[in-house]
């Protein structure tokens, strides 16, 4: 295919040619080798028709838009090198993916009771305890005897310095402790 330098312009080493958009009239590039093979795909190897029909993707996007040629033609002219400014998209939902669905908490019921006062009252029972009493119960300090007995309270330390330095190791009740040597 021979490529009219009169239709569109050429560069000097013949690599690439530059398109001109038929309704803005910006000036594009491609390589030679893609435009041949678009002129054969779309325009059916006239480049005639290609110079009349061709249009940038942006001007796509605005034509599918509802803007009118002549509107464009404004709105390129407003801007450098007849630019089109990129166009805000509506971001649309695809239908394909499923809809999320609510994540179901847990139930929690409700059990009419007589209090000290003989007063009749509504209490939550919660599913996890059945425990009306569960966040209102008193804070209990950490025993840290008793938990030490299972896991270890500092890990840290006692990876790395064999429990050297733990505030904790009097108290440590872990059969695992090293014993202490000083450093």
């Amino acid at each position: 295919m021979n490529i009219d330098s009169n239709l569109i312009a050429v560069s000097k080493d013949g690599k690439y040619v530059y398109p001109i958009d038929s309704v803005t009239g910006h000036k594009t590039f491609a390589p030679i080798e893609y435009f041949k093979k678009m002129v054969e795909s779309k325009y059916g190897g006239s480049i005639e028709r290609f110079v009349k029909e061709y249009v940038t993707r942006e001007t796509k996007k605005y034509l599918a838009a509802g803007y009118t040629k002549e509107q464009i033609k404004e709105i390129a002219a407003k801007n450098k090198n007849l630019k089109l400014p990129k166009i805000a998209k509506a971001n649309k939902k695809d239908e394909r993916v499923p809809k999320r669905s609510k994540k179901v908490r847990l139930a929690s019921s409700s059990e009419t009771v007589t209090n000290a006062a003989g007063e009749q009252e509504t209490v939550k029972i919660y599913p996890w305890t059945n425990n009306p009493d569960y966040f209102r119960s008193a804070h209990t300090p950490l025993d840290i005897a008793e938990t030490s007995k299972h896991a270890c309270i500092r890990p840290d330390i006692y990876f790395d310095n064999e429990c050297f330095g733990c505030p904790y190791y009097d108290i440590c009740q872990n059969d695992s402790k090293y014993p202490l040597k000083k450093k």
